[in-house]
């Protein structure tokens, strides 16, 4: 068995065959969550012999997502893109990047410590007006949903990118300019042409198979 121990007490919970390596940890007492992560780190493998039993609660996987920090398909941004060029670029570019590199999460509201600040009188028109500005922003846009999310009693505006199926995605924030992005690591880059060729590649295995 295992102990944890917490401002709440002590907790024992048996564990006959020692923790396993695709465990996560979840702590709450009625509605307020006191914990929430993995041990196996972003998108491990889980046991086929373990079953969650938990209801769905998007906002607890979120919360997850930021405890794990950002990742090669994770990013977290403070602000919502402004109407500068400048504010488009640092906002949208990992968009880009994500779409252009297998796909990942965009999460707006939360800075790059994970503190989440949220966004102040966020709607579904914040939604909306977002997308309308990746798609003046990118050429062509990338397959994306946008949600809103509370969090700690703040919203935060949760993108999720589809990776590409072979089209190569680029920014577009300054006239006849096309600027093209991609994750290496937890961190977002100007492309170099042999990645481009890569994103075409994949694509076209893709349709071969």
């Amino acid at each position: 068995s295992d102990v944890c121990s917490s401002d709440l007490g002590s907790v024992r919970v048996p564990l006959p065959n020692g923790l396993p390596s695709d465990a996560r940890l979840w702590l709450r007492s009625n509605t307020e969550w006191y914990d929430y992560r993995p041990f196996d780190g972003y998108g491990g493998y889980r046991a086929t012999d373990i079953h969650d039993e938990r209801p769905t609660e998007p906002a607890v996987d979120v919360a997850v997502m930021i405890a794990q920090g950002e990742n090669e398909h994770v990013e977290f941004k403070e602000q919502l893109p402004s109407n500068t060029s400048a504010s488009r670029r640092t906002a949208l570019k990992t968009i880009v990047a994500l779409a252009n590199t297998g796909g990942g999460t965009m999460l707006y509201g939360v800075d790059d410590d994970g503190l989440v600040c949220g966004l102040p009188m966020a709607t579904q028109r914040t939604a909306d007006g977002f997308m309308d500005t990746l798609r003046s922003s990118t050429s062509p846009m990338p397959s994306c949903r946008s949600i809103l999310h509370e969090l700690d009693g703040k919203s935060i505006l949760v993108v999720e990118v589809d990776a590409s199926s072979g089209a190569i995605y680029a920014m577009t924030v300054e006239a006849n300019k096309h600027e093209f992005y991609v994750r290496r690591g937890a961190t977002t880059f100007r492309a170099q042409s042999s990645e481009l060729q890569a994103v075409a590649g994949r694509g076209q295995q893709q349709q071969s198979l």
